[in-house]
């Protein structure tokens, strides 16, 4: 049974652990915080941690774990995606003998058990942690990429459920800061880019194409009426033929006869799950290749994101409420046509950007910005050339204008190293350290290896 925060403050007053007035302290603080109870009293320091847990298992039935002193497998953190682990509250500890360890401030959860059990295969054994733990966790382990994740006060010992090991102070990350160059002087003298600024493959961000196919079809799934109309009519708009519908079994209805073009589907849906969807389509070889784009209130954020494209396979991802402009784009970018042979103004774009090239390196940055302003103009949504220009202008200190090009290609290309990582300098020289932050954390989910993030990770620690 799920206990609210004002009953468990009430059972601590009859415990003798907190006196009423104590109580009414916490919890306005908690309402300011939106801690859970114990979480809260435990900041506000009115009991140790210890204390906290105790009373948290007898409170609840529920055994607790103290997240502090474990020690966990990177695999087992990531046996459930990021944002199935953030809206449940919960993080997987140990999996044994088909056994999945959860420690949740919600143990008595029968949709968490039933969602991590689907998800893993697994028999979902849940345990109770404190809410500011679990938060912490959740922050920390799905963004680590070392081996293994450890606890603030844990020890290199594996978890043990029943004998939990000894807390130990862990010591601090030894890495030094070391920051690459931001600018283009550490660029590889090879004139056929600047630095690589896009997997091959990439230059598909051209010009977009105008549909006239009329067998191009785009199959929607939403089950808010004026959402989905607004979807149908800007499909429509864009020369697409366009059915909406507002359930997972009507959608597996129609695809049952019909291939679309493109697949937009809601999160959540009624009947049959969004994403169940996605995974149906994206292991069916006739579907394989349909561009899924997904849409979501509920689920926001830049790491959730990719965490549900990469955990599902969809293409692309799009928070509610969106702008038309954007929805056209992510339609255009998803559905547009391989070629061949580039278009004379995609051929003339590549030229320009080889042509900034040799003029940057020349130290003619004026031409340089004129060839890929140029090249924008013929390749509106290619991240690889606003990162260029925001590389030019940062390089020749015009620095708000460098930030508006590198935020630019960071939204069309979330994990562009890169772009995050020279633009979390210039949050940061700017005194906008909670943008810095947040870019950091971009930064280090696409760091190319694992110096790089011990890199970013310290250097975060340094900016708390």
């Amino acid at each position: 049974m799920t206990r609210n925060n004002s009953r468990i403050g009430d059972w601590l007053v009859r415990e003798g652990l907190l006196d009423p007035d104590t109580v009414e302290v916490i919890e306005r603080e908690r309402q300011r915080t939106q801690l859970r109870f114990l979480s809260q009293a435990v900041r506000e320091r009115f009991i140790d941690q210890k204390t906290a847990l105790d009373a948290l298992s007898r409170f609840s039935g529920y055994p607790t774990i103290d997240l502090d002193i474990v020690t966990v497998p990177r695999s087992v953190i990531h046996s459930i995606p990021y944002h199935v682990a953030t809206s449940l509250q919960s993080i997987p500890v140990a999996i044994r003998d088909r056994v999945i360890i959860v420690a949740t401030v919600d143990p008595s959860s029968r949709h968490l058990l039933n969602q991590i059990g689907t998800l893993t295969g697994l028999e979902v054994r849940p345990y109770a942690a404190l809410h500011s733990q679990i938060l912490d966790a959740l922050e920390s382990a799905f963004s680590s990429t070392d081996t293994t994740w450890r606890g603030a006060r844990a020890d290199d010992l594996p978890l043990a459920i029943a004998d939990a090991p000894s807390p130990v102070l862990e010591d601090s990350l030894e890495a030094e800061p070391c920051l690459v160059n931001p600018l283009l002087d550490d660029a590889p003298t090879d004139e056929s880019s600047l630095p690589k600024l896009m997997p091959e493959g990439d230059e598909a961000h051209a010009l977009p194409i105008t549909i006239q196919d009329d067998n191009r079809s785009v199959l929607i799934i939403e089950d808010d009426r004026e959402i989905a109309q607004l979807l149908e009519t800007t499909a429509k708009g864009m020369g697409f033929q366009a059915t909406a519908v507002s359930s997972g079994r009507d959608a597996l209805s129609i695809l049952k006869t019909e291939t679309p073009t493109l697949l937009i589907v809601d999160a959540m849906l009624p009947g049959v799950h969004g994403f169940e969807i996605c995974r149906k389509l994206k292991t069916t070889p006739r579907f394989a290749n349909v561009p899924i784009l997904m849409i979501s209130a509920m689920y926001k954020g830049w790491r959730i994101a990719e965490d549900i494209k990469s955990t599902y396979q969809v293409d692309d991802f799009l928070e509610k409420p969106f702008r038309i402009s954007e929805l056209k784009m992510r339609i255009e970018n998803l559905t547009r046509e391989p070629h061949t042979q580039a278009t004379p103004a995609q051929a003339d774009s590549d030229a320009r950007f080889q042509s900034a090239v040799k003029a940057y390196r020349e130290g003619d940055y004026a031409k340089a910005r004129m060839e890929l302003e140029v090249a924008e103009e013929q390749e509106p949504f290619s991240p690889r050339i606003k990162y260029a220009l925001g590389q030019v202008l940062h390089r020749n200190r015009q620095e708000f204008e460098a930030m508006y090009y590198y935020e630019k290609a960071v939204e069309l290309e979330p994990t562009m190293h890169a772009a995050a990582r020279n633009l979390a300098l210039l949050y940061e020289n700017q005194g906008f350290k909670r943008k810095a932050m947040e870019m950091w954390e971009r930064a280090l989910f696409s760091a190319p290896d694992e110096e790089t993030g011990q890199s970013i990770k310290q250097h975060l620690v340094n900016l708390l």
